[in-house]
């Protein structure tokens, strides 16, 4: 039997997504004649309730019990050149060394703060890429935390917004980040984690001066 529909409804979202005892799993495979869900949760072997259903449209999807924050998993997906194993287009999280994909709850604690953005003509945009843009540490990329030390200056310089770089994954750990592969995950040694000894993100972003506050996309 393959995996239950349980939990799966037309808004259900792409890639792994935790609910009430396990996770949703939603892949586009237009070509696959069969997607199953491989991780470790199941041994990372194929089996029959972990086969997805297909949707419509190229879509597969299903529902699989008892998989929980942090595990791994890959599609094992059955098409016209064979089987094999293909990594989510939209895993939040890989694992070395196979690249695994990892489940990861949606727990970022977002919040109002105020903030508006400048008018249009009174926007100076500043373009950075995290990794490269402020290296404290030799050996080692920048992190958002390295940008945000430096958030005072640039509004020093009449900067009054900031725009980023990709900060998805790349090979490697220098590169401006124009030879992403994964374009859901962001790279690992820019998150926040490499400077557990700071503040919390959130904690630094509510000290600064709202005068000094930058814009991004991302993250602010």
């Amino acid at each position: 039997m393959p995996a239950t529909l349980n939990h799966i409804t037309p808004q259900t979202a792409l890639g792994a997504n935790l609910v009430p005892g396990g996770a949703t799993f939603k892949v586009w495979a237009p070509n696959a004649t069969a997607v199953h869900v491989r991780g470790s949760f199941n041994g990372f072997t194929i089996r029959d309730d972990a086969l997805l259903v297909g949707a419509g449209g190229g879509y597969w999807h299903g529902y699989i019990a008892n998989v929980t924050d942090f595990d791994t998993y890959k599609y094992w997906i059955t098409g016209p050149a064979g089987p094999g194993l293909k990594r989510d287009p939209y895993a939040r999280e890989l694992r070395e060394p196979n690249w695994d994909c990892v489940v990861r709850a949606t727990s970022f604690p977002w919040h109002e703060t105020g903030f508006r953005t400048p008018a249009f003509h009174n926007l100076v945009i500043y373009q950075l890429h995290v990794g490269a843009f402020y290296t404290p540490r030799p050996g080692h990329t920048g992190c958002f935390l390295d940008v945000a030390d430096k958030i005072t200056e640039l509004a020093g310089l009449g900067v009054t917004a900031i725009q980023l770089m990709p900060i998805q994954e790349f090979p490697g750990d220098f590169s401006l980040a124009t030879t992403a592969r994964t374009i859901f995950r962001r790279k690992w040694p820019m998150g926040w984690t490499t400077r557990i000894s700071r503040p919390t993100s959130r904690e630094r972003i509510n000290y600064w001066p709202r005068e000094t506050w930058l814009p991004t996309r991302w993250w602010i």
